[in-house]
C-alpha cells in the first residue's frame, strides 16, 4: 500500500497524525526541488509498522513519527534521500567503481585512477577526483544527458540552466530519455581499470552512490541509518 492509497483510508484521527509528521518533515529538513512532493516520496518510501509509528508519534509527536519514518527507509530510498538532500548542491560526492567496488576518493590518500565511458566506447581519465563529478573535464551528469539524447535546445525547452541540470533529474528519475523508444536512463560507466570492455556494459545501471562521499575511509559509515541519524542534524532546520 502506498502513501497516496493509505492516506484515502485513514480516519480522520491517524489522517491528521500523518499530516502532522509529514508537514514536520517539509519544515525541518532540507529536501531539493519541491518540499512536499519530497515529503510524500520519502513517507511513500516506508511507513514501516503502522502500530510502531503510532507509538513513536505518541511518545515524542510529529518528531517522533518522522524520526520513524526516516529510520525506516529502505537502502535505495535512503541512498536517493542521501544523495538529493546532501551531496548534489551542498558539497562533495562521490560513487564507488563499477568493476571493483571502489570508492573513488577525493583526498591525498584515497584518490585513484579512473575512466569514465560512455556506451559509444568515449572515455575521459582522472586521477585526482576532486569530489564534484568531473572526469578528465567531462562532467559526469553532463554526460548523462547526452547519452539520453537530450540537446541544447531540449535544455531551453525545459527551462534548465544547462546540460547538468537535465542529467540530474534524469539520475533522480524526474526525466525520462529524450528518445520516446528508449524505455530505460542510460549512465555512464566508473571503472578502474582502463582496459574495461563496455561493449558488454549494462550501461541501465547506475554506479552505487559511495556513502563517505569521497572523503576517508576513516569516517566511513556503512550503516545508512546510522549515516541519516548522525547528519540530519547537520542538513536540517532544527533549533
Amino acid at each position: 500500500m502506498n502513501y497516496k492509497e493509505l492516506t484515502e483510508r485513514l480516519g480522520r484521527d491517524d489522517l491528521s497524525m500523518i499530516e502532522e509528521v509529514q508537514q514536520y518533515i517539509v519544515d525541518n529538513y532540507k529536501l531539493k526541488g519541491s518540499a512536499r512532493t519530497s515529503a510524500e516520496g520519502i513517507m511513500n518510501s516506508s511507513f514501516g509498522d503502522m502500530q510502531e509509528l503510532e507509538n513513536a508519534y505518541n511518545k515524542n509527536g510529529a518528531e517522533g513519527g518522522a524520526t520513524y519514518i526516516v529510520d525506516n527507509l529502505p537502502d535505495a530510498a535512503r541512498k536517493k534521500y542521501l544523495k538529493e538532500s546532501a551531496s548534489i548542491n551542498e558539497g562533495q560526492f562521490s560513487w564507488l567503481t563499477q568493476d571493483s567496488g571502489t570508492q573513488i576518493g577525493s583526498e591525498k590518500g584515497n584518490t585513484i585512477d579512473v575512466w569514465m565511458f560512455d556506451d559509444k566506447g568515449n572515455s575521459w581519465f582522472e586521477d585526482r577526483y576532486e569530489g564534484y563529478g568531473e572526469f578528465g573535464g567531462m562532467d559526469y551528469y553532463e554526460l548523462l544527458a547526452v547519452m539520453n539524447g537530450y540537446t541544447e535546445e531540449d535544455v531551453k525547452v525545459l527551462g534548465k540552466r544547462d546540460f547538468r541540470e537535465v542529467g540530474i533529474d534524469l539520475a533522480f528519475g524526474k526525466l525520462d530519455p529524450a528518445d520516446m523508444s528508449q524505455s530505460d536512463v542510460l549512465f555512464p560507466a566508473l571503472v578502474s581499470n582502463k582496459r574495461f570492455n563496455w561493449k558488454r556494459h549494462d550501461f541501465t545501471k547506475e554506479p552505487e552512490s559511495d556513502p563517505n562521499q569521497s572523503w576517508m575511509r576513516e569516517s566511513y559509515v556503512s550503516d545508512y541509518a546510522s549515516f541519516i541519524n548522525e547528519n540530519l542534524k547537520k542538513w536540517s532546520l532544527f533549533h
